[in-house]
């Protein structure tokens, strides 16, 4: 992912880092989501390292990656997470999104129950 995301123009990504070690990241940019109503935007990746959970990182991340799209003239941002991922649900409805799809992703030939949010406030989301 780092690989693809880093030299295309059109992704954003920032990692939080605590001196050499990365505590987690961030990708967003144009979304290949076309079912998606009044969505523009993608945050393809949100990673926070599990003893950094709870202490703002991800909001953080999240705010400067919307704040990019703003300035790219973008207005909502999607977000995909598997179903089971109650921590994370929580963490996006948390910060406004609202659930717009159930869903299956396919992984490794393995459905996966998903869901897609969308933020549709991103100016809410910066401080």
């Amino acid at each position: 992912m780092w690989q693809a995301s880093i030299p295309n123009t059109d992704r954003f990504v920032l990692a939080a880092y605590e001196n050499e070690k990365v505590l987690g990241f961030v990708i967003s940019g144009p979304s290949d989501e076309k079912h998606i109503e009044n969505q523009d935007g993608h945050l393809w990746g949100l990673y926070i390292a599990a003893d950094y959970g709870r202490r703002g990182i991800g909001r953080h991340l999240i705010a400067s990656a919307a704040a990019d799209w703003i300035a790219k003239g973008g207005t909502s941002m999607t977000i995909g997470v598997l179903a089971e991922n109650i921590r994370a649900r929580s963490f996006y409805e948390a910060l406004g999104a609202k659930l717009v799809k159930l869903g299956t992703y396919e992984w490794g030939g393995f459905p996966l129950p998903d869901t897609v949010y969308i933020f549709d406030d991103l100016a809410s989301l910066i401080p």
